[in-house]
C-alpha cells in the first residue's frame, strides 16, 4: 500500500510499511530492536527506512554507536507520519467494517403499515445480529420511499411495489387482505371479489 503524496510534482512512492518502520525505529531508538518488534530482518528494516530517505530526499536518522538518533529532518516528519498512518489503518478498520456489515448507519424508509406492523420484528432481529449497526427509520408514503431511495438518502425503502427502472425490488413480505362486509351485503355470497368491483363500494 502506498501513500499517495506528491514531491516536487511528481508522485510519491513511499510504502506503508516504510512509515511504519520509521515511526518503530524512532520510537525504540534501535534498527534491531524494531525490526524485532515488526516481526522482520533487520536488513529488510534498513531497506525500507534507506528507501524511504531517498524518496524525502534526506535523511532521517543518524547513526551513532548508541543507536539510531532523529534528525532535524525526522523530528519534523514524526507527526506527519502518524497522521498519515493513523489515517490509513483507520481507512482499513473502517471498509472492514462496511465489508462485514459490524458497524456503520442503516437508514430505512418505510410506508406506515410497514414502520407499524412489520418493520418492529425485522429490526430486532437485525439489531441483535449487528449489534453496532445505527438504524434511522423514516416514514412516508410508497410514492415518497422510493424518492427517498432515489435521492440516495436511504439505503433501503420498504412499502407497496412500484417500479422504476433504477430500482431493484426485492418482495419481503406477503400479507393476505380480506373484505369485511355486512352480513346482508351481496358480497357475502361470493367466495372471491374482484378488486375493480371493492372499488365501486362504499369503504371505510
Amino acid at each position: 500500500m502506498a501513500i499517495d503524496e506528491s514531491r516536487n510534482g511528481k508522485p510519491s512512492g513511499i510504502q506503508l510499511v516504510q512509515v511504519e518502520g520509521f515511526l518503530e525505529v524512532a520510537r525504540r531508538g534501535s534498527v534491531s530492536r524494531a525490526a524485532e518488534s515488526l516481526f522482520i530482518t533487520q536488513p529488510t528494516l534498513t531497506a525500507r527506512l534507506q528507501g524511504l530517505e531517498r524518496e524525502l530526499g534526506t535523511p532521517l536518522f543518524l547513526r551513532t554507536p548508541h543507536g539510531m538518533r532523529l534528525t532535524d529532518a525526522g523530528r519534523a516528519w514524526i507527526p506527519f507520519a502518524e497522521r498519515a498512518l493513523r489515517a490509513l489503518v483507520d481507512g482499513r478498520d473502517a471498509l472492514e467494517q462496511v465489508m462485514t456489515a459490524s458497524a456503520g448507519h442503516l437508514m430505512i424508509a418505510a410506508a406506515p403499515a410497514v414502520s407499524t406492523y412489520v418493520l418492529p420484528e425485522l429490526l430486532e432481529r437485525f439489531v441483535a445480529a449487528h449489534p453496532r449497526v445505527e438504524v434511522s427509520v423514516r416514514t412516508g408514503h410508497s410514492e415518497d420511499v422510493v424518492e427517498l431511495v432515489l435521492r440516495d438518502e436511504v439505503q433501503v425503502g420498504l412499502g407497496r411495489t412500484i417500479r422504476h427502472p433504477d430500482l431493484e425490488l426485492r418482495p419481503f413480505h406477503t400479507e393476505d387482505l380480506v373484505l369485511v362486509c355486512a352480513p346482508e351485503h351481496q358480497f357475502t355470497k361470493r367466495s372471491t371479489v374482484a378488486m375493480a368491483e371493492v372499488a365501486g363500494q362504499k369503504l371505510i
